[in-house]
């Protein structure tokens, strides 16, 4: 669960939408990020890596995450 103590907002995260955010705030990029979950997951690496990419960008939308970079998109 993330706690966004500024807007008062909870949201729940699944198994893979932590490893992501955990994987990301150690500095990884959503490149990166991708290959390690498609690896320990047996998921197609451009499926995880679309998904991967929109997850981050949706936690920069809601301001979750604060990034002066996007997410790699290659």
């Amino acid at each position: 669960m993330l706690l966004d103590v500024h807007q008062g907002q909870i949201f729940c995260l699944n198994v893979v939408g932590a490893k992501i955010l955990s994987l990301f705030e150690r500095g990884n990029d959503a490149h990166t990020i991708a290959e390690q979950i498609s690896r320990e997951y047996a998921v197609e690496r451009a499926t995880v890596h679309a998904h991967v990419t929109e997850f981050i960008e949706a936690l920069q939308k809601h301001r979750i995450l604060q990034s002066a970079d996007p997410p790699t998109t290659t």
